[in-house]
């Protein structure tokens, strides 16, 4: 999809995702007919054999490319971070987009040294999504905004995309999306996020499983999950 092919609506989305590009079989094939040919044992470069061939696959030529790689870290804040789930409060989300503008981050030393080009949006992180065991996190409008802001972001010239976030809240919001998709119990999805205690964290557990139990009726797709218990940031990776 061209980066300025921006998205109308929930619907135009939905309509898109219908006939999404699919990876080109005749670059894996000469992928795999290719690897056995290498100098080397079979195997011994682990991973990295099926990574080259799924990257072929999808650049849809043999051999793929890796000459303009980048990032794209996305922020957010999350309304549940209210009832306190985090150990952090929301200004940490602002401070630490300064800290990786200002190249003070992990992130930033890992694209200096393998020269991958690395862009920090933040998304109306002084305005938090709203609490997700009251009402949906989004709007359907604010929803395609962060859509659309994370189709603009990509150069048509990248050919490897690393993607990533940062907000206080968010590991609530993916907890209860796991919850709300995939099922079983709410403390199977629910981590400890930031380091938080114990009491927390059962409060933490609690909150996921009372968000998810109100909007399940209402989830029929995964954007419905998005809207409904997700996050700017995770809407804009999206």
């Amino acid at each position: 999809m061209n980066k300025l092919e921006l998205i109308s609506s929930v619907n135009d989305l939905r309509m898109k995702l219908k006939n999404l590009p699919e990876f080109d079989t005749v670059s894996l094939h000469s992928a795999k007919l290719r690897e056995p040919n290498l100098t080397k044992p079979p195997g011994s470069l682990g991973r990295l054999e099926k990574i080259a061939a799924w990257l072929s696959s999808w650049q849809g030529k043999h051999p793929p490319s890796v000459d303009f790689p980048s990032a794209r870290i996305f922020a957010g804040n999350h309304g549940i971070s209210k009832n306190g789930v985090s150990a952090y409060p929301l200004e940490v989300t602002e401070q630490m987009v300064d800290n990786f503008n200002s190249g003070g981050a992990a992130i930033n030393q890992l694209c200096a040294t393998f020269k991958v080009e690395l862009d920090v949006l933040p998304i109306n992180i002084k305005n938090p999504t709203h609490d997700f065991t009251q009402k949906p996190a989004m709007s359907e409008n604010a929803f395609i905004d962060t859509i659309n802001i994370g189709l603009k972001s990509v150069e048509k010239k990248t050919d490897i995309l690393c993607l990533g976030e940062m907000g206080i809240g968010n590991t609530a919001s993916a907890a209860a999306l796991c919850h709300a998709v995939f099922g079983s119990e709410a403390e199977l999805w629910t981590g400890l996020g930031t380091g938080i205690d114990n009491e927390t964290y059962k409060r933490k557990v609690a909150l996921v499983e009372k968000g998810v139990r109100l909007h399940q009726p209402f989830i029929n797709d995964g954007l419905d999950a998005l809207i409904r218990l997700g996050g700017f940031e995770f809407g804009a990776i999206a």
